[in-house]
């Protein structure tokens, strides 16, 4: 049976949660706007463009209750034959009431096999609702990987973080196999079997 005193604290827990709630509106916007940028990738030491090479972007959302980072947004594309590349613009929805979006976002790597990828990221300040990314029309430059093939593992578990639903990023990893696949061939199954999942995956999404 419910006591006053039971119900002056459920009362109390709504209302600090019910502050909580409005002053996360207030601070973090509902709708964020990513703006569209394009950049060039470059090999570092002969400066020849790198066709072919994965470029992915994510924006994640920091959840305050479960102190975890979700996945808002994400984007995948690869280089044209002069390096070039083009992430669209994107209209983002805050779906959590307790949370905001990251101030390093949109986040980045560039990646190709042969070269140790980049991780890049912003320093755009949190509460902004139109997002720009600082590598907009920026080369950006590749050098060859020389670590060991315990290192490549471990950076392209990383990169994967950004392959998303791109069955040209997981291909990509998957050439690193020769190299460094005697160290962790877990890791390359895994791979190829998400890439495998995720290319059915969409083909069946564009026959609906």
């Amino acid at each position: 049976m419910e006591t006053p005193a039971g119900r002056k604290a459920l009362y109390f827990a709504l209302a600090i949660l019910g502050l909580i709630l409005g002053a996360n509106a207030l601070v973090a916007p509902l709708v964020y706007y990513a703006e569209p940028f394009h950049g060039r990738v470059i090999d570092a030491q002969t400066l020849e463009p790198i066709p072919g090479a994965i470029v992915g972007a994510r924006w994640v959302l920091w959840v305050i209750w479960v102190g975890n980072r979700e996945v808002l947004s994400e984007a995948q594309t690869v280089t044209d034959l002069n390096g070039n590349y083009t992430i669209p613009g994107r209209l983002m929805l805050r779906w959590q009431p307790l949370g905001w979006l990251d101030e390093s976002d949109p986040a980045m790597v560039v990646f190709k096999a042969g070269y140790k990828a980049e991780f890049l990221t912003n320093d755009v300040g949190r509460n902004g609702w139109v997002r720009r990314s600082l590598w907009n029309g920026v080369e950006i430059e590749l050098y060859r990987f020389q670590g060991t093939p315990r290192a490549r593992v471990d950076q392209l578990s990383s990169v994967t973080d950004y392959c998303g639903r791109s069955k040209s990023c997981y291909e990509e990893i998957l050439k690193e196999r020769a190299f460094c696949g005697a160290v962790d061939p877990s890791f390359f199954n895994y791979i190829e079997r998400l890439m495998n999942e995720n290319y059915i995956e969409r083909l069946m999404n564009e026959v609906k």
